[in-house]
């Protein structure tokens, strides 16, 4: 579920200013197949295939382009293109493969979604909840059969005191 690849892109000069993992491959065809066709206005793009989802943000100088599995989250890819454009302000245009290595490993940790996060917290409490709801059922059984049990030994010994006094009767009758 992971993003693979960021690559950052200056818009004028069209050159490689900054990627993470290095694939020379990838980044030839991002330079000659996929940034010349792109406009030079800020904007945001999402394109997708069977293998992965492209994730291209044009801001400023720079096309910022990330390539991740189907399964990622898209707020997740769309937060780390903005972290790194955030980054290239900072530090000018470049941005160190370290630092992109950096915010791949972050993005691409999920406990570092703060929402992923909250649904792992929430399953887990849906969990906690069934157990105890399964151990208050179970409890009911053995209030049920307690009940029962308790009015069985009522109707025995109402029956127990009956038979004693009648018991009672017959032997101040025969004294």
């Amino acid at each position: 579920m992971p993003i693979h690849y960021s690559i950052i892109v200056d818009v004028g000069s069209e050159k490689s200013v900054g990627e993470y993992p290095r694939k020379k491959k990838v980044r030839e065809v991002v330079l000659q197949q996929v940034v010349p066709k792109l406009a030079k206005t800020n904007f945001k793009r999402f394109l997708t295939s069977n293998d992965a989802n492209v994730y291209i943000k044009c801001s400023g100088k720079n096309f910022y382009i990330c390539f991740a599995s189907p399964d990622m989250k898209q707020r997740v890819c769309w937060g780390f293109l903005d972290e790194v454009d955030m980054e290239s302000m900072k530090n000018g245009v470049f941005v160190a493969s370290s630092k992109l290595k950096d915010l791949l490993a972050y993005y691409n940790n999920p406990m570092n979604d703060k929402i992923q996060r909250l649904q792992m917290e929430i399953d887990n409490v849906n969990e906690v909840q069934s157990e105890n709801i399964s151990k208050i059922l179970k409890a009911r059984t053995l209030i049920d059969d307690l009940v029962g049990d308790t009015e069985r030994l009522d109707d025995q010994a109402q029956e127990f005191k009956r038979h004693t006094q009648k018991a009672k009767c017959c032997a101040c009758v025969i004294c």
